[in-house]
């Protein structure tokens, strides 16, 4: 989870800087997909049946790709700062 996690940050920066966006959301939306659906499925997860897991698993990656439009296309519209420059400190 931890890499899906990383790869939504990336796509949230290059939705933001207005870069090819897709090339992030497709692995990370499969990778959401498989993770929720393991989690629901397994033993020391929720241990609901599998084809539960899939109908579960694909409304809640469809929610979190929703929020995360949502969110991405607010953050685009306030022009947040991306690329911070930091000052050289005086040794």
């Amino acid at each position: 989870m931890p890499a899906a996690i990383a790869l939504w940050i990336g796509t949230m920066y290059l939705f933001i800087k207005g870069k090819l966006y897709v090339v992030f959301l497709i692995p990370v939306i499969v990778m959401t997909l498989m993770t929720v659906i393991y989690i629901l499925n397994a033993k020391i997860g929720f241990n609901i049946p599998l084809n539960t897991s899939y109908i579960v698993g694909t409304v809640i990656t469809v929610i979190v790709t929703a929020v995360f439009f949502m969110k991405a296309v607010k953050n685009k519209n306030e022009n947040i700062e991306v690329d911070v420059q930091l000052e050289k400190e005086a040794v």
